[in-house]
């Protein structure tokens, strides 16, 4: 336990403040108990009771005069650019001031509230944690798991339910964040004839597709999936082709071709207008001006991913872009339960836990562990998915073995082993860097971020690939849900990842 040693003048200010709130608060609470056993709980308590919070504002007006030395320091520690450090500080000895304290205790009160419930919530969180580190090895330990390397055969329906990629609306279910509050600024700002600009922004595989397709749903329009734009011209090129305009040559030509209507633009996979390199964000430069000349009387909703967002807000000033930024988080336990729970009602089978039980008991008791079996289990799998949805639905679908019945048994899933990554080579390394940062990549865009030749990065880019690590799809390299969180948490460890 850690001691604070007071000075003995602050020793006995807190005794006084004590005696005094205790010599207030004894006789009213002796007062309450015997009038409500005497009379009960009417005219006369009610009375008292109003009375004594009348009576605790000259108390907590004496208390903050009396602390106001130490709650105006501790204020001006806390908030060195906060808007009542100078009325403070020009008042600090003026009898005004004290009118100046009573909201400055409000501010560190809340302040010290809010850390307060931060580093609980902060300890429960490790805590469920620490809990699902030690099932797992409890499992390992004490039962063997039957799961193979290789994803088990499971039937159809439960493929098809639990596919990775952006999921039919009948395979969702309702989690999207803030979306219905941008749903009524986009809806007031269309009927007010203006315009726009909201960014999205998450991890992959956290759901941004499915919340842009639910917000076209909502407000008409359609999800648009950009391409990779290099330069000025490329981004011209590649915004008309996906917004089915003529092609235009200036930023000038695209707002007069693109600028007016009433349909929102929703773009996702922005962060293929990003490169990080020398004169990488020439493409998003041409994004974001377009995006500013429209965003008056047009409504912009774009995607980015956190690695791209976060780098380009410190090459670009994308927040003079985007008047509104939407971040997804990592969903909650319950979020994912809920996901997995909905698409396995969907696909018609049941799942047994009973194979993970390491102690078993008989009865009604057998019943219990089994449910807190289940949910030890799901924590788990939470717990190594970061809250992605996407990695959650891959190693639940890697932890069933089909039994028959419409039914699959639980296994314990066979995570990546990540001490195969030690192994790789330093450009190995700075690629899957430069893919997690960029969300997918060329093996020519590639070679201008890490400064090789493009062979070299197209031969390594198949190395990784023939391991698992990586997928192609059309000539881009991207990572794979398997490895996704092995893969991060390698590269933040080594330093090569900081967000």
């Amino acid at each position: 336990m850690r001691h604070v040693r007071l000075s003995a003048q602050t020793s006995d200010q807190v005794l006084r403040s004590v005696r005094m709130i205790l010599r207030y608060v004894f006789p009213v609470v002796v007062f309450l108990v015997l009038s409500e056993r005497v009379v009960g709980r009417g005219y006369l308590y009610g009375v008292v009771v109003r009375f004594s919070w009348i009576g605790a504002f000259p108390i907590l007006a004496v208390l903050i005069g009396r602390w106001r030395d130490g709650i105006t320091d501790y204020y001006l520690r806390s908030y060195p650019e906060g808007k009542l450090r100078g009325p403070l500080e020009q008042n600090r000895e003026r009898v005004g001031g004290f009118f100046l304290t009573v909201p400055a205790f409000g501010v560190v009160v809340s302040r010290m509230v809010r850390l307060y419930f931060s580093g609980t919530l902060t300890r429960f969180r490790q805590s469920r944690k620490a809990l699902a580190f030690l099932f797992r090895r409890k499992l390992e330990k004490r039962a063997r798991t039957e799961a193979p390397e290789d994803a088990p055969q499971l039937p159809e329906a439960i493929a098809d339910a639990f596919t990775e990629g952006a999921a039919p609306p009948e395979l969702r279910i309702a989690h999207y964040p803030e979306l219905d509050d941008v749903v009524r600024t986009i809806e007031e700002r269309r009927a007010a004839g203006r315009g726009a600009a909201i960014a999205l922004v998450g991890e992959q595989g956290v759901g941004k597709t499915t919340w842009l397709d639910e917000l076209a749903r909502r407000v008409g329009g359609a999800r648009r999936e950009v391409g990779e734009a290099r330069d000025t011209a490329s981004a011209l090129a590649e915004l008309s082709r996906v917004l089915g305009a003529p092609r235009a040559e200036t930023v000038d030509a695209f707002c007069e071709t693109c600028g007016g209507g009433d349909q929102p633009i929703v773009l996702d996979e922005c962060q293929n207008f990003f490169l990080r390199t020398v004169g990488g964000a020439e493409a998003f430069s041409v994004l974001a001006d377009a995006i500013s000349r429209t965003a008056p009387t047009r409504v912009w909703v774009c995607s980015f991913s956190r690695y791209a967002w976060e780098y380009a807000r410190r090459v670009v000033d994308v927040d003079g872009v985007f008047a509104r930024v939407v971040g997804l988080s990592p969903w909650s336990e319950s979020a994912v339960n809920e996901l997995i729970a909905h698409r396995m009602r969907v696909s018609g089978h049941t799942a047994s836990y009973e194979d993970l039980i390491v102690d078993r008991v008989e009865g009604t008791e057998f019943e219990s562990m089994v449910i807190r079996t289940g949910e030890r289990y799901r924590q788990l799998l939470w717990d190594y998915a970061d809250g992605l949805p996407r990695v959650a639905i891959h190693f639940w679908t890697r932890s069933l073995v089909p039994s028959g019945n419409g039914a699959v048994k639980v296994r314990l899933f066979a995570d990546p082993g990540a001490d195969e990554l030690e192994g790789l080579s330093d450009d190995a390394r700075f690629l899957l860097a430069a893919v997690v940062q960029h969300g997918s990549l060329r093996p020519g865009d590639a070679a201008r971020v890490l400064n090789r030749p493009e062979g070299r990065c197209a031969a390594i880019f198949r190395q990784l690939a023939s391991s698992g690590y990586i997928v192609e799809q059309d000539g881009r390299y991207a990572m794979t849900s398997h490895w996704n969180r092995a893969i991060v948490r390698f590269l933040r460890r080594k330093h090569l990842l900081y967000f």
